[in-house]
């Protein structure tokens, strides 16, 4: 048990998505996950915020990078939407790739008074042992 755990642990890998100062609605770049296995964790930090905006964010998925995205289920079947940002914080998603195409990417959309949104988003998983 404890040689699975120790390769559980050195096969977990973080990747950053998105680091980006958001003025209007914006989207990621699509991160193929094809390489991870089961449940992964879709963090999203805003670290400031200028003005007074609002910042809905949700994750789709694609079969292709620049395919067409349809929202992500999350593990609890309900769609992978952040709730709204309108101060500096930090949520996190979990999704089943598993339920998923091969890439994923974060939705922005940003509305309110002179946005500036410091945003980093990143996906944490284990990576599949070949």
């Amino acid at each position: 048990m404890s040689v699975a755990l120790n390769n559980a642990v050195t096969q977990m890998v973080e990747t950053t998505i998105q680091n980006a100062s958001l003025t209007t609605t914006a989207n990621s770049t699509g991160l193929d996950i094809s390489a991870y296995e089961g449940i992964i964790a879709v963090s999203l930090r805003v670290a400031s915020i200028t003005g007074t905006p609002t910042l809905d964010t949700t994750v789709k998925s694609s079969l292709t990078s620049g395919g067409s995205y349809a929202t992500c289920p999350k593990v609890d079947g309900t769609n992978a939407v952040f709730t709204q940002f309108t101060a500096a914080g930090s949520q996190r998603i979990l999704i089943d790739t598993n339920a998923i195409n091969g890439f994923i990417r974060l939705e922005h959309t940003v509305a309110g008074g002179s946005p500036v949104l410091n945003v980093t988003a990143f996906v944490t998983g284990v990576l599949k042992v070949a």
